[in-house]
């Protein structure tokens, strides 16, 4: 599992998630689902990962193993608040599999983008965690 939240959750005694999903498979389904208006996002993942639910449950036994790669869909993908790079033509998976210096440091580029736009909720989180400490301490 890619995001052990539970286990993490059990551990450490945290509740909130700040995740960098880099997944080529998961990052074209993250865009999908913030560029539905509304709920939409939410319904058209959940129905997907239903799906690929069932496609386990009912795979014939000679394809059990085959349908064990659906556990990739059906996982959690987000985090309380995520981080992905953008979708853009060059990102897929050659970059991944054997990035030269350029591709590396303009993924490199992308990826600190992705971060300062999430930084103000980052913020806005941590300070209500401080907050809340200092409240349980007075």
């Amino acid at each position: 599992m890619d995001l052990p939240t539970q286990a993490l959750s059990e551990m450490f005694n945290c509740n909130h998630f700040v995740v960098s999903q880099a997944n080529p498979h998961l990052v074209p389904l993250l865009h999908l689902k913030r560029a539905l208006p509304g709920c939409w996002g939410s319904v058209v993942e959940a129905e997907f990962k239903h799906r690929c639910h069932v496609a386990q449950l009912t795979a014939p036994h000679f394809a059990r193993p085959a349908a064990r790669l659906l556990s990739l869909f059906t996982q959690p993908w987000t985090g309380d608040i995520t981080m992905m790079l953008p979708l853009s033509l060059h990102y897929g998976v050659n970059p991944m599999i054997n990035p030269d210096a350029g591709q590396l440091a303009a993924l490199l580029h992308m990826g600190e983008l992705a971060g300062w736009e999430k930084l103000s909720a980052i913020e806005c989180n941590c300070s209500v965690e401080a907050t809340l400490d200092a409240c349980m301490a007075a």
